[in-house]
């Protein structure tokens, strides 16, 4: 068996020889920001830095005030102005028109190029390069540009009225007026979203003289489906449809003057009640309160409403007229709340209506805010002014 070896030189004897002495603590971990030459000793510090001087917003287009959805088309019925476009946050734009070549475009020119289609397919991608050592923030659109003339829209209006503004309406009707010669051509679009609101209302209030077959839930599908149509045509009869619908389904998000006094003064309201945390929000109608007194003008039937809904606006005007809270408003306001024939979001606004009137009273109104405090989107208001008076 061999064992190796080594032969120890003079260096090895040399170094071998020297005192130990331990290594020297080390420095200061550094963290580095990513945009620039800057170094930071903690996250936190890094974290701050980057929200202040390297901030970036993704790029947002607007219009008519809405921005349009990302994960599918969006449809435009009604003929946009340049004022109608607003971009923020864009740096760069990239169009392609009909499935044609992608271009280059200044985000200043995307308003003159929108605004001029009424018949195209219009892919978007903007881009925010908000700093030179980042890579840009996207943003992507598919617009749909579907715009019938107006005289088109028009005949599809006097149509609507002549065929569904008026009782007993029925699924004959809805037919009879789809198959108008006014409800043809680019018109079709428009004219199926006014159709679906009135299937979902016939299904809603399943009248006696009809066989309804389709479950009851089913009209807030169709009701969806009739605002996500009419949501892109900016005219009287579809704003009045979508502020209906919107009222039915207790979404006071986007209060808006529908031109239905009625309505308008209902929705306002409610939507004080929902809306009482939110003093500085923006999206409050702009419309003057109506004066206690006022009577309403004589108007033409152009729209029909659910029953449901008819039963809340004849209850909020009935207490508006009325200066004094008495008992036999109380066992009204109860009854509707308990009716069998009333969809829970409508009961929900009788029952907000119920306790506004009590408070403004200085009369109980336990009742109607235990009942709405489970509840959206009356909910938070209810339990908070619930707790004021157990307070």
């Amino acid at each position: 068996m061999t064992i190796g070896w080594i032969q120890e030189d003079a260096w090895d004897a040399y170094l071998e020889a020297q005192p130990t002495t331990e290594p020297p603590p080390p420095g200061p971990v550094l963290i580095r920001c990513p945009f620039c030459a800057a170094n930071f000793r903690h996250t936190r510090e890094l974290t701050d830095h980057l929200s202040d001087r390297h901030r970036g917003e993704r790029p947002i287009l607007l219009l008519q005030g809405l921005e349009p959805a990302h994960n599918q088309p969006q449809r435009v019925g009604t003929s946009l102005r340049r004022t109608d476009v607003i971009l923020q946050n864009c740096s760069s734009a990239i169009v392609s028109i009909n499935g044609g070549p992608q271009q280059a475009l200044a985000p200043d020119e995307l308003p003159k190029l929108l605004s001029s289609q009424t018949d195209a397919l219009i892919d978007l991608k903007l881009a925010n390069k908000f700093d030179s050592a980042a890579q840009p923030i996207p943003a992507a659109y598919r617009i749909v540009f579907r715009i019938p003339e107006k005289r088109s829209l028009d005949a599809v209006d006097r149509a609507f009225r002549r065929h569904l503004a008026m009782e007993p309406l029925d699924f004959m009707a809805v037919d009879r007026f789809l198959n108008d010669r006014a409800c043809a051509g680019l018109g079709r679009a428009y004219a199926g979203a006014l159709a679906d609101y009135v299937r979902g209302l016939l299904t809603k209030d399943r009248p006696h003289h009809l066989s309804v077959t389709m479950p009851f839930a089913h009209y807030r599908a169709l009701y969806n489906q009739s605002l996500e149509g009419l949501q892109p045509y900016r005219r009287p009869l579809p704003d009045l449809v979508c502020a209906v619908i919107r009222f039915a389904q207790n979404n006071f998000s986007a209060p808006s003057i529908s031109g239905y006094p009625t309505l308008d003064g209902a929705l306002r309201t409610l939507a004080a009640g929902v809306l009482d945390d939110r003093s500085g929000a923006t999206d409050l109608p702009t419309e003057a309160p109506l004066s206690y007194e006022a009577d309403f003008p004589v108007r033409a039937e152009i729209c029909p409403l659910d029953d449901g809904v008819s039963r809340v606006l004849d209850l909020w005007a009935r207490l508006r007229q009325r200066r004094h809270w008495t008992q036999t408003l109380e066992d009204e306001c109860r009854q509707a709340s308990n009716a069998a024939t009333l969809d829970a979001p409508d009961k929900e606004k009788v029952l907000a209506l119920w306790a506004l009137a009590a408070l403004s009273a200085s009369a109980d109104a336990t009742e109607p805010l235990s009942r709405l405090a489970p509840t959206f989107p009356f909910g938070p208001w209810a339990s908070s002014e619930r707790e004021k008076r157990i307070g």
